[in-house]
């Protein structure tokens, strides 16, 4: 359930009620955790309140129940402020999120009634049901939108890549039926945007297909592994995946996170450039990581201990790695579990 969801319910619960305050936790390692407050005290969202007996006992059962002294949750000082306490859990059965709502009146304010008791267990029950509704109904528009994802990833494979590919081989047949070093060049120009363009679209299909789930996947380390580095940089990235990188072995894939995360943070730090790329090619054969940069390159890279730790990490796996650059002619890292790599 999301925290504007909850303020609003403790909005509606403070104007329904009369109170100074009014609270949304759930129990979370011995302490009620604050999830939204609104009222006359200040509490942030995450802040920890003490889980006394009676709230603990009116969360496990699912009954309301008064607290007379709001020290007894709100901690020393409380009673300055407000008066009693009226807890008030958010569903009609115990839940995993064990939510409740504190109602806090004034200090020496009206005592809660049973009246207020009755009134507070059919809200809780209802507005639990809601809420739990609500989460359902997001559920539901996430599964519609990840078939969504799926179809248009399909559609960018099947129809857009292919229909591309079919016209750069079509360009190169151009060949046979020209002369001369400019429609030569123009060929070349439209071959290599095309292949780019077919690039862009493998790297779109692989971030609709890793956006599933709610959990962090593969697609999401990798977006992490470039960005993350890049934060404090005014660099570009650009992300190409050939295959599918879910197809890797964990050992492997954790490997291949930590490599990009090192490639990309060496270019952050010291290339001086742009723009990098990051071109990652899973088969059956293994899997290449590739690493470029656009900025002044430097002269024995083998030096560096970011690099050396690249090299490490493709040995303990059988594979090779190396690294291109000189002065002003940028850097290129090349990682590969693949065989016939040149080292």
């Amino acid at each position: 359930t999301s925290t504007d969801d909850l303020a609003l319910v403790a909005e509606h619960a403070l104007a329904a009620s009369g109170c100074l305050l009014a609270v949304i936790a759930h129990a979370q390692d011995g302490a009620l955790k604050v999830r939204a407050a609104v009222g006359a005290v200040a509490l942030a969202a995450g802040e920890s309140l003490h889980l006394s007996e009676t709230l603990r006992t009116a969360s496990e059962q699912s009954r309301p129940a008064v607290l007379r002294n709001p020290e007894e949750v709100f901690g020393p000082g409380a009673a300055e402020k407000l008066g009693q306490v009226l807890a008030i859990p958010l569903g009609h059965r115990p839940t995993e999120d064990n939510r409740l709502l504190l109602l806090a009146h004034q200090a020496g304010g009206r005592a809660f009634s049973q009246a207020d008791h009755d009134y507070g267990a059919a809200f809780g029950s209802h507005v639990g049901l809601a809420l739990e509704l609500n989460v359902a109904h997001r559920q539901r528009e996430e599964a519609l939108l990840s078939v969504d994802r799926d179809r248009i990833a399909q559609d960018l494979h099947d129809l857009v890549i292919q229909r591309l590919f079919a016209a750069g081989l079509s360009v190169q047949s151009l060949r046979h039926f020209t002369t001369g070093p400019a429609a030569e060049a123009r060929i070349n120009r439209l071959t290599e945007e095309l292949d780019d363009s077919i690039r862009e679209l493998r790297s779109t299909i692989y971030s609709l297909q890793a956006q599933h789930t709610g959990t962090e996947d593969l697609g999401q380390a990798l977006f992490k592994a470039v960005h993350e580095p890049l934060r404090d940089s005014s660099m570009v990235p650009t992300v190409n995946v050939e295959g599918r990188m879910s197809s890797l072995p964990s050992p492997i894939a954790r490997q291949v996170l930590a490599v990009v995360t090192e490639a990309v943070s060496n270019a952050a730090k010291h290339s001086g450039g742009g723009h990098v790329t990051v071109a990652i090619t899973v088969a059956d054969a293994g899997v290449r990581v590739v690493v470029e940069d656009d900025g002044h390159g430097f002269d024995n890279p083998e030096r560096t201990s970011g690099l050396a730790n690249i090299r490490r990490r493709a040995i303990s796996l059988g594979g090779t790695s190396s690294v291109e650059s000189s002065r002003g002619q940028g850097t290129r890292v090349i990682w590969s579990t693949m065989p016939d790599e040149a080292s």
